[in-house]
């Protein structure tokens, strides 16, 4: 509940605020062929930045300065795990010094597939220097499917050279539908250059509807909504939910306290109610995706208890263990989230909604643990205040 809610203070005042980057020195050697850049703390002591996952970041530099081989470490001088999956990365130039290919390496320098869903990523320009297409390949050079299901992208831009249009290629660079039938998007952009909406687009050059009705996105205010085929703004509460931990937050609070105010009839009621809840969050109407188990979760506590993912997904568990533990006093109860948890993911897995995430599977089982725990407490504190 408090690495929840620290979630939603600003940086600054987070915990452990002193081990997050903006809070710790910069220190940077520089030579002809090589850079070195330390995170110190107040005593100068080299700290890991737990937003980022490493202490040190050593760079190869070629004649024109560019970074041609990176490596991350920990305070310890061992390579440090990114967030992605990845503790280094290679990149190549062209003749222009234009960068071409970037590798993502594991711990032992290999080539390995970040949580993005490739290795490698290979660039194009076009006539005015600008990105022209990306395309993607696993750790043997072959052409993958990146997270959102197509093997790359073309950018066409606007007269003042920001990204307007996004089409989907396949492994051939040919237009592509992903697994939503989106083939292309494009952006507009507020006066002040600020991206102000994408939307999507069918084979036939048509809107594109998603799962949640959809058609794309608005950005006002540093916020998402969802707009429909018109480019109007559009309420979607799951949408709402996975954006907004507070607001999340905030359910599972008013579902415990429902909870711990009712009768057992009233509880089966509730439980009733919160399965359907957790089916329409995690099953139904989900955005089409390309099934994969993915063991990767965050490298350590600060960015696995930040991501409003897994935060969400903790949250969304905490009033099924409550309503367990009220009904049947078992502790034994916890497994009911395990198992929950395992359908969930086994579903999204086997009918292409989604991922099969080990991190998930951890955030859903702590929730239920937490929530067992909550009810516990509070019925114990019920209890003493009854007889006093």
């Amino acid at each position: 509940m408090l690495l929840s809610m620290n979630n939603l203070l600003p940086l600054k005042w987070q915990f452990p605020s002193w081990k997050l980057s903006p809070h710790l020195t910069e220190r940077t050697e520089k030579t002809a062929k090589s850079s070195r850049t330390d995170y110190v703390n107040a005593d100068g002591d080299l700290t890991v930045a737990l937003d980022m996952n490493f202490a040190t970041v050593i760079k190869d530099l070629d004649q024109n300065g560019n970074w041609t081989f990176l490596q991350y470490f920990d305070n310890k001088g061992k390579p440090a795990v990114r967030a992605l999956g990845h503790s280094a990365l290679r990149r190549e130039y062209n003749t222009e010094g234009k960068w071409i290919n970037t590798i993502y390496l594991d711990t032992g320098l290999n080539p390995v597939k970040c949580r993005n869903g490739y290795a490698v990523v290979r660039l194009t320009y076009n006539d005015i220097g600008k990105i022209e297409t990306e395309m993607f390949y696993d750790e043997d050079g072959l052409p993958t499917l990146d997270k959102n299901g197509k093997y790359g992208a073309r950018y066409e831009y606007d007269e003042n050279m920001r990204v307007s249009v996004v089409t989907n290629l396949d492994s051939a660079g040919k237009p592509m539908s992903n697994n939503n039938n989106i083939v292309s998007y494009r952006k507009t952009y507020a006066p002040d250059g600020r991206l102000y909406k994408e939307m999507f687009y069918d084979e036939d050059g048509h809107p594109a509807v998603l799962s949640y009705g959809q058609s794309g996105y608005m950005y006002e205010n540093s916020k998402v909504y969802c707009i429909n085929q018109n480019g109007r703004r559009m309420f979607v509460l799951r949408f709402f939910l996975y954006h907004s931990v507070f607001a999340v937050l905030m359910l599972g609070l008013i579902l415990l306290a429902l909870v711990m105010l009712s009768e057992n009839a009233q509880t089966w009621f509730i439980l009733f109610i919160y399965l359907v809840f957790i089916a329409y969050m995690t099953i139904m109407n989900r955005e089409a995706r390309t099934g994969a188990i993915t063991w990767d979760i965050p490298p350590n506590y600060y960015l696995f208890f930040m991501d409003y993912e897994i935060l969400e997904n903790i949250w969304l568990f905490v009033p099924l263990g409550t309503i367990l533990y009220k009904l049947s006093h078992m502790w034994e109860i916890v497994a009911v989230p395990v198992v929950l948890s395992m359908a969930i993911e086994t579903t999204q897995l086997l009918f292409d909604l989604g991922y099969f995430e080990f991190s998930d599977l951890i955030a859903n089982t702590l929730g239920g643990i937490v929530g067992v725990i909550i009810c516990y407490l509070l019925e114990s504190l019920l209890r003493k205040n009854r007889k006093s």
